[in-house]
């Protein structure tokens, strides 16, 4: 990945939360739904504990999110990709 995008990027695991907040057609339409509470662990998820899952841990942990579709090898790829730029 190129240096530029490494720090806009930041050490998220997945971005559909900006993707939603810079998208055009979100203009003007509420995003935010205060009924739905995640837990920390699942917002900003522990990177190494992360990295030693296996497939399954991985897909009963966080296979109801949207950024699970990628699978554990692109997440581990991610989670490697934040603890050495961060």
């Amino acid at each position: 990945m190129q240096d530029e995008y490494r720090y806009k990027i930041g050490n998220r695991l997945y971005g559909c939360d900006t993707c939603q907040q810079v998208c055009p057609r979100n203009r003007g339409i509420n995003t935010q739904h205060d009924d739905i509470v995640l837990e920390p662990e699942i917002l900003k998820p522990r990177l190494v504990p992360l990295l030693k899952m296996s497939n399954k841990e991985f897909n009963n942990t966080y296979g109801h999110l949207a950024g699970a579709w990628r699978g554990k090898k692109t997440n581990t790829k991610k989670c490697n990709y934040c603890i050495s730029t961060f």
